[in-house]
């Protein structure tokens, strides 16, 4: 049996959501492994900060005695560009803007690489703007302008949804007679938008609101011809989606 997995993180600032998802992530790591397990960053959407590389060397080298090293796309392109990434047990993506990582997509052919490390079963975890960028698609949404919000194309590792991380920090973009609204009814608001503008071929289009400091755990298995999804919420608060029929509503997971 083969699986492929995939961790969206909504932005962590707290140490025990974190550790809860390095264990996750290093017991979906551990069958591919054929030693010391190899995690590798990328940090190419908040400039290669040495902040962000210090954190990941602590939580996946420190605690779990990962081979950790880092894929330097800003500070050292030419090495960037030769790291094989599915010579690495556990790929991950930290925050910042996630436009860089679309000039790295252009510069670098970073989705088709990623895309290769996932399919033979590395674990690739996002956080913040790298779990936005593992979508089909991703918005900043204009305040009480949804329709009119610029829908960017992601890196499609989750081909039929959206991410939505730090999804604390929607409550009150939607009014309804002068009261702010909570962050599901913004998803609510927001889907049909990702959902139109997606470029999946999928029946059923999902938005995913991030909680900070939880995460959405998405485990595919194949044996015998035939795949099976299993989805986890991790950490502090269920996370909530919106599913794609025509009349959506949220549903916790």
């Amino acid at each position: 049996m083969t699986s492929k997995h995939c961790v969206l993180v909504g932005g962590c600032n707290q140490l025990v959501p974190v550790l809860l998802c390095m264990i996750l992530v290093c017991d979906a790591a551990k069958p591919r492994a054929t030693g010391r397990m190899r995690a590798l960053h990328i940090g190419v959407a908040n400039g290669d900060a040495h902040k962000d590389e210090v954190e990941f060397e602590t939580t996946y080298g420190a605690h779990r005695g990962c081979e950790v090293k880092h894929a330097r796309f800003i500070k050292n392109p030419a090495g960037a560009r030769d790291v094989i990434l599915e010579d690495f047990d556990i790929i991950y993506l930290s925050g910042g803007n996630p436009r860089v990582f679309l000039l790295a997509e252009d510069l670098y052919n970073l989705q088709a690489r990623l895309k290769r490390a996932y399919d033979s079963s590395s674990v690739i975890v996002g956080n913040s703007a790298g779990a936005l960028i593992l979508g089909n698609c991703w918005t900043h949404p204009l305040t009480g302008k949804l329709t009119a919000s610029r829908v960017y194309n992601a890196f499609n590792l989750v081909e039929n949804a959206a991410f939505f991380a730090h999804f604390n920090d929607y409550a009150g973009l939607l009014t309804e007679d002068g009261k702010p609204l909570p962050p599901e009814r913004f998803l609510k608001a927001i889907h049909p938008v990702m959902k139109r503008r997606s470029t999946s071929t999928s029946g059923d289009f999902y938005s995913f609101g991030l909680w900070e400091n939880s995460a959405l755990a998405i485990t595919w298995n194949q044996e015998s011809g035939q795949q099976e999804c299993s989805v986890r919420s991790l950490g502090e608060r269920e996370i909530v989606y919106m599913n794609g029929k025509p009349v959506p509503d949220f549903v916790h997971r």
